[in-house]
């Protein structure tokens, strides 16, 4: 799969989730391992924040989106994350951030010894 389909589909994913108004959507993801992830965001109307519904979601294909977003990402064991913010535009332009939280890390470490 290439990243412009996951990208594609992440988009899409949000876009057909909002059933109001919007001028930004934001979805936090949190990638503890491979089989676990959550998701937490929501939209952006005038500076006034509502949350996702992820019932309106397909839960199963935003998962399976991250997941490969990740495999495509740190293939070669490189560029690791535990944590993406994907911002998306009402014009489908999008922003996405992949970032390392170590203390999160820390805190999913300590859980595991």
């Amino acid at each position: 799969m290439k990243i412009e389909n996951v990208y594609s589909s992440i988009a899409n994913n949000i876009a057909n989730a909002i059933d109001i108004s919007w001028d930004k959507a934001e979805l936090t993801v949190k990638r503890a391992a491979k089989d676990a992830i959550n998701f937490k965001g929501g939209t952006t109307l005038n500076k006034e924040f509502s949350s996702f519904k992820f019932k309106l979601f397909d839960r199963r294909l935003l998962v399976k989106d991250f997941h490969a977003l990740y495999d495509i990402v740190t293939e070669g064991n490189s560029n690791h994350w535990n944590k993406a913010t994907f911002t998306l535009l009402p014009s489908g332009k999008f922003n996405i951030e992949l970032d390392w939280d170590d203390k999160m890390a820390a805190e999913l470490k300590s859980l595991s010894e």
